[in-house]
């Protein structure tokens, strides 16, 4: 559901951008190459932002999807496998904390 609807928001922001938008040519130019390095690591940055137990999770990661262009199966398994990680590192990190609180008894 957030990867459908957040390309109609994104083509709407890139609406309203291109309305206000008084860059010089080289700027387009040089934000063009930083996102075309980006997208070669893009998977990854995907599964690390979902997998961030506060936060990240499915909404940045689908914002970060949307906004990469990825394939929205891929983004999927993506974005579901980083939140069962972020799910593991929060139990573990709680699991962890209630541990040395009981064993401060």
């Amino acid at each position: 559901f957030l990867l459908h609807s957040l390309d109609a928001v994104l083509v709407w922001l890139k609406r309203i951008r291109g309305r206000l938008s008084k860059n010089p040519v080289n700027k387009v130019k040089t934000e063009k190459r930083f996102w075309e390095r980006f997208r070669r690591h893009g998977a990854l940055g995907i599964f690390l932002v979902a997998a961030l137990p506060y936060a990240g999770g499915a909404l940045s990661g689908s914002i970060l999807a949307v906004s990469l262009k990825t394939d929205r199966r891929k983004a999927f398994f993506i974005i579901t496998a980083g939140c069962i990680l972020g799910s593991v590192i929060f139990h573990l990190g709680f699991t962890g904390i209630l541990a040395l609180v009981n064993a401060g008894r």
